[in-house]
């Protein structure tokens, strides 16, 4: 029996991805026994699709360029000297760019940036004395395209009794990230942390969990505040982190 491919939804960002990229080679195939530029234009000149050089990749291999209509790109490759490989762009109406694959890491999307939700678990509900050893208080499920998440969450405890620790977790099939461990805080705190996700990670069903981890056992209120996910440059940006080189 010959194993079928997957099936890929139309509309998915999975199905664009390999369509551009089947284009983009038949078009490199193409370019190898002829000359470029290539322009296909209408009305005064208003160029609707161009094979042009692109003077940034080593390898010699043009980009392409499809216009809206009106003199403004809708869609382009463009050789990336970030990750060295070719990435893709689109426009909107206005020549804005709105959808971008993330370049510094290679996978995933730096936008649109995607918003995300989390609530309180069983032990952000005020009511529930949060044990001494770490325990969920919030929670979220969510499908990932971004390739980090910022996180926001206000944690109030019912007393000032003792100190907490945070730390946020992401499980995605196969593994899990988790963020830096914040300890010896005290009274109502903001817990905001930007983690990075793997490759394998990216449109995938991920749960996204808050621990905390009392000295002593009390209740406390878990209050989310609007989570997103952000480009890989965010996560270094937010740690404090160089670029990888």
């Amino acid at each position: 029996m010959v194993a079928q491919p997957p099936v890929e939804r139309p509309d998915s960002t999975d199905f664009l991805v390999n369509k551009i990229n089947d284009l983009q080679r038949q078009i490199t195939e193409l370019a190898a026994s002829t000359k470029y530029p290539f322009v296909i234009s209408h009305g005064s000149g208003v160029k609707d699709f161009q094979i042009v050089p692109d003077l940034n990749d080593p390898n010699g291999n043009p980009q392409i360029v499809i216009g809206n209509g009106a003199g403004q790109p809708f869609l382009n490759t463009f050789y990336s000297r970030v990750y060295g490989g070719k990435a893709v762009r689109m426009y909107d109406l206005a020549g804005n760019p709105v959808w971008n694959q993330d370049e510094l890491c290679g996978y995933g999307l730096s936008a649109p940036q995607m918003s995300m939700v989390m609530g309180a678990d069983f032990y952000g509900l005020n009511r529930n004395n949060v044990p001494t050893s770490e325990s969920v208080i919030g929670i979220g499920l969510n499908v990932l395209y971004n390739p980090a998440i910022r996180f926001s969450s206000l944690v109030s405890p019912n007393t000032n009794s003792g100190t907490w620790s945070y730390r946020y977790k992401v499980d995605y099939p196969g593994g899990s990230v988790y963020s830096t461990l914040r300890t010896g805080l005290t009274a109502s705190q903001y817990i905001v942390e930007t983690v990075l996700l793997p490759e394998v990670a990216m449109a995938t069903e991920v749960t996204m969990t808050l621990l905390a981890t009392p000295t002593v056992s009390q209740p406390c209120s878990f209050a989310s505040q609007l989570c997103h996910g952000v480009a890989a440059s965010n996560y270094y940006i937010d740690n404090g982190l160089p670029f990888p080189s």
